[in-house]
């Protein structure tokens, strides 16, 4: 998910999800520093498990795959 927005929007959505942010400005250009990491939400919106870069592809696929299962015979 990507968000734009107001700063305290922005701000408190971070905070909500555990994420970090910064924006660094260099005259007209700018680079954003974040956290590396995904969350992986249910319907309802609710994060369900985080993965970060430790995960390979086929892990991260694996895992995915295994709490949409479980998230369907609930």
């Amino acid at each position: 998910m990507g968000l734009t927005g107001p700063v305290a929007a922005v701000r408190q959505m971070a905070q909500e999800y555990r994420v970090y942010f910064k924006v660094e400005e260099d005259g007209d250009d700018y680079l954003i520093e974040s956290s590396h990491k995904m969350n992986l939400l249910n319907p309802k919106m609710e994060v369900v498990r985080c993965f970060g870069v430790e995960y390979n592809a086929e892990e991260l696929s694996e895992a995915i795959f295994m709490e949409m299962k479980r998230t369907v015979t609930q």
